[in-house]
């Protein structure tokens, strides 16, 4: 049954809470457990495009759930969350445009109500086809090289353009410098420069625009690259 366990990350500041449902959870869950105070760790599987649930007991951090509850990163993962409360008047504070797919359990709650909830967004989990990324009204399908849009046109990628895309949409959010996606895209390599990354943006930036009609698909500034429709930009350091 190793292969079909359903993937669930639990964040909280009760290590005990952790212990009790991992022990409960036995064969049918991969279940980790991460400190609350490693919310921050969320980026790093926005990069790893970890395919699981994601819960985060708030029950007794105010910070923390206004830190989550506020994420604008959240909204690219098309993950589904289920939170942890024990206050019922703050979960209309959750703002539901963050979140593809959430629920809510109060404490105290009963194991199996908490277990029938991972499994009803385990199945919409399912029916979602991971390979393909919605990037402002157009389908992208990294596994088919492919941007498909809405209105009804599509073009194929090479390798390079489908990996920058890919890794764009990982960063979304944060505005990626010339030297990360050297590093990330081509490898170290001496013989690649700046001018390589420049010209494959440019190239594919005519593609879009001509395939899609859509010329502000990649955008830059002095700092980098990124992609439109952004909610928030923030310089990615190179490191």
């Amino acid at each position: 049954m190793g292969q079909n366990k359903i993937k669930v990350l639990f964040f909280s500041r009760l290590p005990v809470l952790s212990s009790a449902l991992a022990s409960l959870f036995c064969d049918e869950v991969d279940f980790s457990y991460r400190a609350l105070t490693t919310l921050d760790g969320l980026s790093h599987l926005k990069q790893q495009e970890y395919n699981g649930i994601i819960i985060i007991d708030l029950s007794k951090s105010v910070a923390a759930f206004h830190k989550i509850v506020n994420l604008e990163e959240a909204s690219v993962f098309s993950l589904p969350f289920i939170f942890v409360l024990n206050n019922r008047r703050i979960k209309d504070q959750i703002d539901k445009r963050n979140f593809t797919t959430y629920d809510i359990i109060f404490k105290p709650f009963r194991f199996e109500d908490l277990l029938s909830k991972i499994r009803v967004l385990t199945t919409n989990l399912k029916m979602v086809d991971v390979s393909k990324k919605v990037l402002d009204g157009n389908y992208f399908d990294f596994r088919k090289n492919e941007i498909k849009s809405t209105k009804g046109g599509s073009i194929k990628l090479t390798q390079k353009e489908n990996e920058i895309v890919n890794f764009l949409f990982k960063m979304r959010g944060e505005i990626v410098s010339k030297k990360i996606l050297l590093k990330n895209i081509w490898g170290y390599n001496e013989s690649v420069s700046t001018h390589t990354l420049e010209t494959h943006i440019y190239r594919l930036r005519k593609k879009i625009q001509i395939g899609l009609g859509e010329k502000d698909f990649i955008l830059n500034d002095n700092k980098g690259y990124y992609l439109s429709g952004s909610r928030s930009r923030r310089f990615k350091k190179d490191n």
